[in-house]
């Protein structure tokens, strides 16, 4: 199992701001994103880093299977979310 914490700032799944992204953590494959925190959170993504459309909502505590078809993700505000991925 492996883990990428995803924030406010946009990481980018073709690996030039994380260096060596390997899978799961690559355009078109799907992980599961988990909120620690209480309130829902929000994960976007986008092709170009530009402009962000909002995916799924993950609820508070909980978690969502999340198909990252875009180069970029983040969350939309400033919690925390893990994407979880074998």
């Amino acid at each position: 199992m492996r883990v990428l914490t995803i924030t406010g700032t946009a990481t980018d799944l073709g690996g030039t701001t994380v260096p060596g992204q390997v899978a799961p953590f690559q355009q078109n494959y799907d992980v599961i994103a988990y909120n620690p925190d209480s309130g829902t959170v929000i994960v976007a993504t986008s092709p170009d880093n530009s402009t962000f459309n909002n995916q799924v909502t993950v609820p508070a505590g909980g978690f969502i299977k999340l198909n990252l078809n875009d180069r970029y993700v983040k969350v939309t505000t400033s919690k925390t979310v893990y994407l979880l991925g074998n």
